[in-house]
Protein backbone atom coordinates (compact mmCIF):
# COMPACT_ATOMS: atom_id res chain seq x y z
CA UNK A 1 0.00 0.00 0.00
CA UNK A 2 1.41 3.38 -0.98
CA UNK A 3 1.66 6.28 1.41
CA UNK A 4 1.64 10.04 0.78
CA UNK A 5 1.90 13.06 3.02
CA UNK A 6 -0.96 15.57 2.83
CA UNK A 7 1.33 17.91 0.88
CA UNK A 8 2.13 15.17 -1.63
CA UNK A 9 -1.54 14.17 -1.83
CA UNK A 10 -2.52 17.70 -2.83
CA UNK A 11 0.22 17.80 -5.47
CA UNK A 12 -0.44 14.31 -6.90
CA UNK A 13 -4.19 14.01 -6.42
CA UNK A 14 -4.90 12.86 -10.00
CA UNK A 15 -2.24 10.13 -9.76
CA UNK A 16 -3.53 9.02 -6.37
CA UNK A 17 -7.08 8.85 -7.69
CA UNK A 18 -5.88 6.58 -10.52
CA UNK A 19 -4.19 4.29 -8.00
CA UNK A 20 -7.29 4.14 -5.81
CA UNK A 21 -9.61 3.56 -8.77
CA UNK A 22 -7.38 0.63 -9.78
CA UNK A 23 -8.23 -0.98 -6.44
CA UNK A 24 -5.21 -0.09 -4.29
CA UNK A 25 -5.94 1.80 -1.06
CA UNK A 26 -3.65 4.76 -0.37
CA UNK A 27 -2.56 5.98 3.07
CA UNK A 28 -2.42 9.71 3.72
CA UNK A 29 -0.18 10.82 6.59
CA UNK A 30 -0.19 14.09 8.46
CA UNK A 31 2.59 15.41 10.65
CA UNK A 32 4.29 12.04 10.55
CA UNK A 33 1.24 10.10 11.71
CA UNK A 34 -1.51 8.08 10.14
CA UNK A 35 -4.40 10.34 9.06
CA UNK A 36 -6.60 8.61 6.49
CA UNK A 37 -6.96 5.89 3.90
CA UNK A 38 -8.40 6.56 0.46
CA UNK A 39 -10.38 3.73 -1.10
CA UNK A 40 -12.47 3.41 -4.24
CA UNK A 41 -16.22 4.00 -4.16
CA UNK A 42 -16.75 0.31 -4.89
CA UNK A 43 -14.70 -0.70 -1.85
CA UNK A 44 -16.45 1.92 0.28
CA UNK A 45 -19.84 0.47 -0.71
CA UNK A 46 -18.70 -3.01 0.37
CA UNK A 47 -17.56 -1.65 3.77
CA UNK A 48 -20.90 0.11 4.19
CA UNK A 49 -22.77 -3.15 3.53
CA UNK A 50 -20.59 -4.96 6.07
CA UNK A 51 -21.14 -2.21 8.62
CA UNK A 52 -24.91 -2.23 8.11
CA UNK A 53 -24.93 -6.02 8.44
CA UNK A 54 -23.01 -5.82 11.70
CA UNK A 55 -25.37 -3.16 13.04
CA UNK A 56 -28.35 -5.30 12.05
CA UNK A 57 -26.91 -8.27 13.94
CA UNK A 58 -26.38 -6.19 17.09
CA UNK A 59 -29.88 -4.69 16.86
CA UNK A 60 -31.42 -8.13 16.35
CA UNK A 61 -29.60 -9.51 19.39
CA UNK A 62 -30.80 -6.58 21.52
CA UNK A 63 -34.40 -7.12 20.39
CA UNK A 64 -34.16 -10.83 21.15
CA UNK A 65 -32.84 -10.12 24.65
CA UNK A 66 -35.70 -7.70 25.34
CA UNK A 67 -38.23 -10.28 24.18
CA UNK A 68 -36.71 -12.92 26.45
CA UNK A 69 -36.87 -10.55 29.41
CA UNK A 70 -40.60 -10.01 28.85
CA UNK A 71 -41.40 -13.71 29.03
Amino acid sequence: MRSYTTTQARKYLAEIMDIVMAGEPVIITRRGGFAAVLISREEFDVWQEIKQGANFSVDTEKRNQKLLMKT
